[in-house]
This record gives C-alpha cells, sequence and structure tokens, in this order.
C-alpha cells in the first residue's frame, strides 16, 4: 500500500472539492495550497504513475443544468470481448 505524504494528501482534500473552470486550474490550486503550479501537477503525475490516482474527470451535476433525470447501465463483459 501507498503512503501518501503531506503535500499529496493536501492536494488530493482540496481536489475532492472539485477543480476550477478556467484555462489554468492547476495555478489556482497551487494558489490556494501555498504550492507552484509544476508542483501540483509533478504531484498528480506521481499518484497516477503509483496508482493512487485512476484518471482525473468532470462529474456533472444533471440537476444544475436542467436535466432532471438520468439513467446509468452496466454491463459484465468476459474479457477479450469488449469490442463487440
Amino acid at each position: 500500500m501507498y503512503e501518501l505524504k503531506d503535500d499529496e494528501l493536501k492536494v488530493l482534500r482540496y481536489l475532492q472539492r472539485g477543480i476550477p473552470i478556467e484555462k489554468r486550474p492547476f495555478s489556482t490550486i497551487a494558489d490556494m495550497l501555498s504550492m507552484k503550479e509544476e508542483e501540483i501537477i509533478s504531484i498528480l503525475r506521481h499518484l497516477k504513475d503509483v496508482g493512487v490516482i485512476k484518471r482525473l474527470g468532470a462529474s456533472v451535476s444533471h440537476y444544475k443544468i436542467g436535466i432532471l433525470a438520468n439513467a446509468m447501465c452496466a454491463w459484465k463483459v468476459d474479457a477479450g470481448r469488449e469490442d463487440e
């Protein structure tokens, strides 16, 4: 198991609140955490490389954009048949 360093934990805790939607979100995050933008990016790359993070992605609140209902489907597919 990977043991998170203090700066890594600080970044992850901040990211759980969301990533600012702007041209340089990691610069803004760095300012908020008294770090450098390069540090934030380096930490995130490292955490991805060691498997702590799989990906960064958007999660849209459908209610906030006016969609009142949604659905999700999932399938269990045998290995090797994903493209079918």
